[in-house]
């Protein structure tokens, strides 16, 4: 059988902020999480019109299958949120917008990156994991809607393979 990202081709840009697509952002998130969206509509349309975040989308055509969106400072980046639609994920789309939010990160210099999970989260743990962030600590009660421990990881960049070698990130050009 084909998957959904076979039949037409995924495409990963940067979110300009002036597009104002964050019901679907907000729409994609309900339907994903297991305890619904992490944030309301609202406080998705006042994210996206941050001009601090980066947002990076996957989309098929014009139809937004998941994004990653986060902060970069200095020295570090924290992602803020990472989701695909139900209907794409188990499809490398997650692994392929955590790339491009590196890549980002290695633009400007950044080797750290920081997220929270929920600690019920398994398969999102087991995800970050395979995509060599650690587990560093845990905030007790950080989640809300149920009320639930946040698993703090970490990751240093993925930007240089072994021997100092620039790792190759342009098989993502070939979703």
């Amino acid at each position: 059988m084909i998957s959904k990202m076979q039949e037409k081709r995924v495409s990963i840009r940067r979110y300009n902020f002036n597009e104002a697509k964050y019901d679907r952002f907000y729409a994609i998130a309900k339907q994903s999480f297991k305890h619904g969206s992490p944030w309301t509509e609202e406080q998705y349309r006042e994210t996206l019109s941050r001009k601090d975040l980066v947002f990076f989308v996957a989309e098929i055509e014009t139809h937004l299958i998941g994004y990653i969106g986060g902060k970069l400072s200095l020295d570090e980046a924290n992602v803020y949120t990472i989701v695909v639609s139900k209907e794409f994920q188990q499809q490398q789309v997650a692994h392929f917008l955590l790339d491009r939010f590196e890549e980002e990160c290695h633009s400007a210099n950044i080797n750290t990156i920081f997220l929270e999970v929920r600690e019920s989260n398994e398969i999102a743990q087991s995800f970050y994991l395979k995509n060599e962030f650690e587990v560093i600590a845990a905030k007790k009660d950080y989640y809300t809607h149920p009320i639930e421990n946040a698993i703090i990881m970490k990751s240093k960049s993925r930007k240089k393979a072994e021997h100092g070698k620039e790792a190759d990130f342009s098989y993502r050009d070939k979703l």
